[in-house]
């Protein structure tokens, strides 16, 4: 089931609902104001930043809310200045979190310092600020975009006033900064990785940035129609690497639809929405529908992404709407196995239980497991044909010494697998010819040996 998460500013509000629905008539009010959100892997908890007024000052904030309960299970103060984007772990592994902060936003400066403050996830529920921050110098108006590139994991983040995107090794140091023009501000990676996307909000353009040479190289820069806004703007890609591009400019409903068929000419193309100060556009897990925020309207606009057209009704919010995510609770489920490491006999087969559970631990029942093995020479698996449904039990056995691996995947989407390891411990049987043995024969015809292997007594010249 997809959930559809809105960021509302304007009134400090967290909302959220189906997708399906016309109204998100769920809210969590947030103590301060949340502009940007993102959705840590395992969909269970989500990252919302913005700005809190502390002692008069503007402070970069972070606010975690637990997608089971809809209740905040952290808050973190960042220091001065404003919070932007937070670029997420991409595996249910990752240890750290980014967020860009920019000393200026609007006319408003902050005594504080452009910069990405990292945060320590092992914890997602309760990330901890890592000190010290990635400084970023250089004009006022900072740093207020970030991504992180799965594929060669570099940070990227855009300083506006300057021009420049810098990135970083998440355990390195800052690299030479990427120099573009017009005041870059969102970004966005290609599916495969190779390419950054970067909006420029002065002349209303796409950049693409080659990502497969070092130093990267920028390439042209595409003006977008009903996009030259002198303004905020944003992006997001599906998953057939099309760019979808909005921004905030008051009377600018379109979003520009960005693509290069099977890597040919790039096409553009526009959508009205018909809505104004478009906020950061989302698309769901299944790639199939658009949604954009429009902040004068109160409200989240969907576009069929099969047609490019819009929905007739749109999904009402709360006021001033920034940025939306889609959490999947099948996106985030996990295959479990017990016991999880397998060490059998020859011939004696193991049971192995297999449940899956949804991010807030919850079990699924009637989940399709298919079991397959790396090695069927060692190893046998039934049922079979090797498909259960949960709860699971398989057994395993083997066939003959070594190891090997397991597989339990769903067989319906998302497709997750567990493996599982099996260390077969077989007996092994040697021919010697025991009168060569240093000290004579052993006495007998067989006997074992400390390593569980055998031997059996052979006359000379005997099979």
């Amino acid at each position: 089931m997809d959930i559809l998460y809105t960021v509302n500013p304007g009134s400090n509000e967290l909302t959220w609902g189906s997708p399906a629905s016309p109204n998100q008539i769920n809210t969590l009010t947030l103590g301060f104001a949340g502009h940007r959100i993102a959705v840590i892997p395992g969909q269970r908890f989500l990252y919302i930043t913005g700005n809190k007024i502390i002692q008069g000052e503007p402070h970069a904030y972070l606010a975690v809310v637990d997608t089971c309960d809809h209740t905040v299970t952290a808050e973190l103060d960042l220091g001065v200045g404003f919070a932007g984007q937070c670029a997420v772990p991409h595996g249910l592994e990752g240890s750290r979190a980014f967020v860009a902060i920019s000393r200026a936003v609007g006319n408003v400066v902050s005594s504080g310092q452009n910069r990405v403050s990292v945060l320590n996830v092992v914890n997602p529920a309760v990330p901890v600020e890592v000190l010290p921050a990635f400084i970023i110098g250089g004009s006022n108006f900072g740093t207020l975009n970030i991504v992180w590139s799965s594929v060669n994991n570099i940070v990227y983040t855009a300083h506006r006033g300057d021009s420049t995107v810098y990135f970083f090794n998440p355990r390195g140091a800052l690299q030479q900064p990427i120099a573009l023009a017009q005041q870059p501000t969102a970004l966005a990676i290609s599916r495969n990785g190779q390419v950054l996307y970067v909006a420029q909000r002065l002349n209303g353009a796409l950049v693409e940035v080659d990502l497969t040479v070092d130093p990267p190289i920028v390439g042209q820069a595409h003006i977008l129609p009903n996009a030259i806004t002198v303004s905020t703007m944003f992006l997001a890609v599906d998953p057939l690497d099309r760019v979808y591009v909005t921004s905030t400019r008051v009377g600018d409903g379109f979003v520009n639809v960005f693509s290069r068929p099977l890597g040919g000419a790039p096409q553009i193309q526009s959508v009205d929405v018909q809505g104004q100060n478009l906020g950061q556009p989302a698309v769901n897990p299944e790639g199939t529908v658009l949604f954009v925020p429009r902040g004068t309207q109160n409200d989240v606009s969907l576009v069929d992404l099969s047609t490019l057209a819009p929905f007739q009704i749109p999904i009402s919010a709360a006021t001033s709407p920034t940025d939306v995510v889609v959490s999947s609770l099948e996106a985030g489920v996990r295959v479990v196995c017990t016991p999880d490491q397998v060490t059998a006999p020859c011939n004696g087969p193991v049971d192995v239980e297999v449940r899956v559970l949804d991010p807030c631990g919850t079990e699924m029942t009637g989940v399709g497991i298919l079991a397959t093995t790396t090695n069927p020479g060692n190893v046998s698996i039934s049922p079979v044909p090797p498909i259960r449904t949960t709860p699971a039990t398989f057994e395993v056995e083997c066939q003959q010494g070594g190891m090997a691996t397991v597989n339990f995947s769903m067989t319906e989407f998302p497709y997750v697998t567990q493996t599982v390891s099996v260390q077969c411990n077989c007996p092994r049987i040697f021919c010697y010819e025991l009168d060569n043995f240093i000290g004579g024969p052993l006495p007998g015809v067989g006997g074992a040996f400390a390593d569980g292997s055998i031997w059996v007594d052979v006359p000379p010249g005997g099979q």
